[in-house]
Order: C-alpha cells, then sequence, then structure tokens
C-alpha cells in the first residue's frame, strides 16, 4: 500500500513539537494551503510548518501497518525512507 507521510527537514521554532524529529518521517493527517497536520507521538493532531517539511511516499507491502495507515509514528519494515 502506498501513501503519504511527511519527512521533517527543519524546525524553525524550537518550541515546535516535531523539534527534535528533524530528519525524521511522521504521518500526514492533511494537507492545508500554509500548513500540513500531523500526528504528534503523544497522539495529538497539530501542525508542520510547510517551511519545515517534506511530502514523501512510503509503501508498505506487506500488510503491516505503519506511519501512513495507522497514524502512529511507528517504522515499517517495508518502508525504504525507515530503513
Amino acid at each position: 500500500m502506498k501513501g503519504r507521510a511527511l519527512r521533517v527537514t527543519n524546525c524553525r521554532d524550537p518550541h515546535m513539537w516535531y523539534a527534535g524529529l528533524v530528519g525524521q518521517v511522521v504521518p500526514l493527517v492533511r494537507e492545508e494551503a500554509d500548513c500540513y497536520w500531523s500526528r504528534e507521538p503523544a497522539g495529538y493532531v497539530n501542525i508542520v510548518h510547510k517551511a519545515d517539511a517534506e511530502l514523501v511516499e512510503v509503501d508498505c507491502t506487506n500488510g503491516q501497518k505503519c506511519i501512513c495507515q495507522s497514524g502512529l509514528l511507528r517504522k515499517c519494515a517495508n518502508d525504504p525512507l525507515q530503513k
């Protein structure tokens, strides 16, 4: 299954929830004109500034849930972005 997620590339504000996740892939909940919505590790839905992330495609082919399906920060064994 293919889905979209976010790779955090930067964090301009050290107080944002994803400040410690630069370089990590996080779930994409939805995209708006000025920001992305993602799910924090604590489970809350929160924004990611578009300047701080890029859309990436994730591929889960063995039927297990990965971040694109569950919205959780879990690694998928078949996701090349997580290896």
